[in-house]
């Protein structure tokens, strides 16, 4: 069965919609309190490696092996496709997958990484592309813009994490990760800004561990273990709620929580183990809810304050924090997420 792409607007409430895909399987589903139910289901013309919702909750980007983003409607229905076929230039410079995807505050711009190693910024309204951010040696893995839109940070496999203009398309910023493991594959897979401390960006890592750097000075201030053993972490995402509170979705199939505030060098709260390896995670907008999707095609959703005593009284134990589980995509045996 397969790696699961779950992508929720992050973070999302249980009155709004969860995305997942595995190979060209996008699905949108509802949760309530003891249950998701699937309001949509489309079936694209490729594989699919990367969802991001609209911060304007309108539309659904989903990163094509293809090397193109398709857009789709919270409905499922296909809004548009780009490079748009009418730019035959943009299309026959696809290249490779789409890793990664982030759009800016307002929407109109879309971000892109994939591998081809560069970034590109397309703009929604005239379906055309606006910058090409270069300096990644290896496929981008991850994309995000900064609070207010200032800078686009991009994680490459070469354990890089870049930081462009995009007004200019300039390089302002670039930072790395020395590992102190000969010969450990340090390729950033996720990056996260906390909504509580602006200049503040997390990274996830192919050795299994979370960075914590900041932008403001270009340097890194945490670097974490997340993950046991050689296993990668696929995401680390900050609490909407919680300052210094991060979920990394890891390789060794658990979903960890780190107080990256807490003193001494252990930051680890709290974790459970979801019998697959957990390849991907979003908070809800309350901080009471992680939806993660584990790479045997499932959505398992959990309350975090029953993994940690820190988080509230209700703490029980990873026994009672799963919520409930929902077969998303069982049987696929293709990439994917949540």
């Amino acid at each position: 069965s397969a790696p699961l792409t779950v992508d929720t607007r992050p973070p999302f409430s249980m009155a709004e919609l969860v995305a997942t895909v595995s190979g060209a399987d996008v699905k949108v589903w509802r949760p309530d309190s003891q249950r998701a139910e699937c309001t949509a289901s489309t079936a694209l013309r490729c594989e699919v490696s990367a969802l991001q919702w609209s911060p304007t909750n309108g539309a659904l980007a989903c990163g094509g092996f293809d090397g193109r983003a398709h857009l789709l409607k919270p409905s499922g229905e296909l809004l548009g496709v780009i490079p748009h076929a009418s730019s035959p230039e943009d299309v026959a410079e696809a290249n490779g997958a789409i890793n990664a995807l982030a759009f800016s505050k307002g929407s109109r711009y879309l971000a892109t990484g994939g591998a081809d190693a560069e970034v590109v910024i397309w703009d929604l309204k005239r379906k055309s592309k606006l910058k090409t951010l270069s300096g990644h040696v290896d496929e981008v893995n991850a994309v995000v813009y900064s609070p207010g839109d200032q800078h686009v940070a991009s994680g490459g496999a070469s354990g890089s994490v870049l930081l462009h203009s995009p007004v200019s398309g300039l390089a302002v910023g670039e930072m790395r990760v020395v590992s102190d493991v000969p010969d450990a594959d340090g390729g950033i897979t996720s990056l996260h800004y906390s909504p509580h401390r602006r200049q503040m960006l997390a990274s996830s890592s192919m050795d299994g561990r979370v960075q914590l750097w900041d932008t403001g000075i270009r340097r890194l201030g945490q670097n974490l273990q997340a993950s046991a053993g050689a296993s990668p972490c696929w995401q680390a995402s900050f609490s909407p709620t919680a300052s210094g509170l991060v979920a990394a979705a890891c390789g060794d199939g658990r979903v960890t929580l780190l107080d990256v505030n807490a003193p001494g060098a252990s930051k680890g709260v709290g974790s459970i183990a979801l019998g697959a390896e957990a390849r991907c995670l979003s908070w809800r907008s309350d901080g009471k809810v992680i939806a993660a999707g584990s790479s045997d095609g499932r959505v398992v959703w959990i309350d975090p304050r029953m993994l940690s005593s820190s988080l509230g009284a209700g703490y029980g134990g990873a026994g009672s924090a799963v919520l409930y589980t929902t077969a998303a995509h069982v049987g696929a045996a293709r990439r994917g997420g949540v």
